[in-house]
């Protein structure tokens, strides 16, 4: 008898899932558990028993204002050191904060990183090469 109750709420459970996510496509975990009143981990099983699978959305990794700064010396030209002496930083916390931005863009490269945040909007165009 137990057993019919617990199945037959799951199933209800089921069917407001699919319901919610034919409104709410992109929903995450979070914002289906929030619905139910049940928690992400909650969520997931329930969405392995009826084999779904929420897309995870990557965090949109955002730089500090100190990250840009160096990145626009960067697209200056300037050296790590230059950029150092400019900031009050070692050369070496620079090439760290560098291979950080490089992370949350994406990137290999400072040209690539440049690159990326003029297209993104980060950074001016015009700030390429004007040393």
């Amino acid at each position: 008898m137990r057993r019919d109750v617990a199945s037959a709420r799951s199933e209800e459970i089921k069917a407001k899932i699919q319901e919610y996510l034919i409104q709410h496509p992109d929903a995450t975990l979070r914002e289906i558990g929030d619905f139910l009143g049940v928690s992400r981990q909650r969520v997931h099983v329930l969405l392995r028993g009826m084999n779904l699978e929420i897309q995870r959305q990557p965090k949109k990794q955002t730089l500090t204002y100190h990250q840009l700064e160096i990145l626009r010396y960067v697209a200056r030209g300037d050296t790590d050191k230059q950029i150092g002496e400019v900031m009050g930083r070692s050369a070496q916390s620079i090439r760290n904060q560098l291979q950080t931005i490089y992370a949350k863009l994406n990137v290999h490269t400072r040209k690539h990183a440049v690159q990326l945040a003029i297209t993104q909007g980060l950074l001016p165009k015009s700030v390429a090469g004007s040393k």
